[in-house]
């Protein structure tokens, strides 16, 4: 039997592009109406180091997609993460 109330976990690989957006978004939101130049630097930061990771990420989800036979969840695990850039793009644009 299945409890309707047990928390369901995401994968890291979704762990990490929703902590990628809400951190980035933070900055962004921050730098926009708090007007701290700073941000922008930290932002900065934090687009590289969050460009890293998530690549390590997508390389190793690029070898999950070739070598598992579930290729489709580990596609949508792919294009989660890789969602995140195109809203960085449209960030940096409104900087």
């Amino acid at each position: 039997m299945e409890n309707s109330n047990q928390k369901k976990d995401f994968p890291f690989s979704t762990q990490l592009a929703l902590a990628s957006f809400t951190i980035g978004t933070m900055l962004f939101i921050g730098f926009k109406f708090l007007h701290l130049d700073f941000l922008v630097i930290v932002g900065i930061y934090f687009i590289l180091f969050a460009a890293i990771c998530n690549s390590l990420v997508a390389i190793y989800l690029i070898y999950e997609l070739f070598t598992k036979k579930n290729k489709m969840e580990t596609a949508i695990k792919l294009i989660i993460l890789l969602s995140n850039i195109p809203i960085t793009i449209i960030y940096i644009s409104c900087i």
